[in-house]
């Protein structure tokens, strides 16, 4: 855990330092390249680093990271004008949940849409499918919403950071396995 929060606190200063979502989207391969996350992430880094000998590290199934993985309703959402946030895919950004254009569902709509799980901050949101396949984003805290179409919720287990997670999803090794690599994902009916 404390190395896990140690690299998300290097990929954290990093991106703090671009302020501009454009710019940012530009740089992210860049931040990620020179940390060298793909190596960190792999555990090739970790050998590298002789002052650094963190125990315990292996690789592990998604599944076996969170408390639960579930799969979004499988329907469009009920849009309202006033109501409970829905996020669609179009509000995951990589690293970050942009809420400044949202749609929004009835309390009924929204109490079935969570049904299965309701979302809670520090969860991590995954776009499963679409123009967006793989981007993941954290809840931010305070936030309160429900699920849209090709998205999956994870909950991390305690001893996973959330945010490690996400970035390590956003993560080249992970990003780079396209649709013939998600075999680390277990199948909605097993959900």
């Amino acid at each position: 855990m404390a190395e896990q929060r140690r690299i998300v606190a290097q990929v954290e200063a990093l991106l703090a330092r671009t302020s501009c979502p454009r710019e940012r989207f530009r740089r992210v391969s860049l931040v990620l390249k020179r940390l060298r996350l793909a190596a960190a992430y792999s555990g090739r880094l970790i050998e590298e680093w002789a002052s650094i000998e963190p125990e315990g590290w292996q690789e592990v199934h998604l599944d076996e990271l969170c408390t639960a993985i579930v799969d979004c309703p499988h329907s469009t959402p009920k849009w309202t004008d006033k109501g409970e946030i829905c996020v669609r895919t179009t509000n995951f950004k990589p690293g970050f949940l942009d809420l400044s254009e949202v749609r929004d569902v009835s309390e009924v709509n929204y109490k079935e849409r969570i049904a299965r799980l309701e979302p809670r901050p520090r969860a991590v949101i995954y776009s499963r499918e679409a123009g967006i396949l793989g981007i993941a984003c954290i809840i931010p805290p305070g936030v309160r919403l429900c699920l849209g179409q090709r998205m999956m919720l994870l909950r991390p287990e305690t001893h996973c950071d959330a945010q490690f997670m996400m970035h390590l999803l956003n993560s080249p090794p992970i990003t780079g396995q396209g649709s013939n690599g998600w075999e680390c994902f277990p199948a909605p009916e097993r959900c």
